[in-house]
């Protein structure tokens, strides 16, 4: 009774090793949205959850993007019309280094990045959609895991533990 329609469509590796493209993911999610309507009109489809990522990979010698910056990346699908071909928007709600308290901020990779893209999707109109987190989380890598292999930063398992029993209070407490 629910489809998602792929994963992390605004990073390279998950496009297909190919530049990526909201517009072609657009175009898949509207073929997927219909025919997963016409064969089961109940039916709940999430849109793939994006990638959080500033986003790299773009010059003005080289219009293709590797890595998209998720908010741009949602902000271009609802300029181009996805609202209509989802039900649910799915989203990744990674703290990475950073507290469940860290405020939303544009600039920065957290757990309240999820209010951002909200605030997209309430900007077009779509503040009744509801948004369901596809893959959660703090990153408790081994002790041994190389530092200079670390590019989302590391907290202690009792940490990882304690921010996300806080992260899912403060969802409940804060997120409509």
């Amino acid at each position: 009774n629910y489809i998602q329609v792929w994963n992390e469509p605004n990073i390279f590796p998950e496009w297909g090793n190919r530049p990526v493209d909201p517009s072609g993911y657009l175009a898949l999610l509207q073929v997927a949205y219909i025919r997963a309507k016409a064969a089961n009109p109940n039916v709940r489809v999430l849109s793939a959850p994006l990638a959080i990522t500033l986003g790299e990979g773009w010059s003005a010698d080289s219009p293709d993007w590797r890595y998209m910056n998720d908010l741009d990346y949602l902000e271009a699908l609802y300029q181009a019309g996805a609202k209509n071909y989802f039900d649910i928007l799915s989203a990744n709600a990674f703290g990475l280094k950073y507290t469940p308290d860290d405020p939303p901020n544009p600039n920065q990779l957290n757990f309240q990045r999820v209010a951002l893209a909200r605030q997209v999707m309430e900007k077009y109109g779509d503040a009744n959609k509801a948004v369901w987190i596809n893959e959660y989380g703090w990153n408790a890598a081994p002790l041994d895991f190389p530092n200079d292999k670390l590019i989302w930063g590391r907290v202690p398992e009792q940490q990882q533990a304690d921010y996300t029993v806080r992260g899912i209070e403060q969802a409940r407490n804060a997120w409509p």
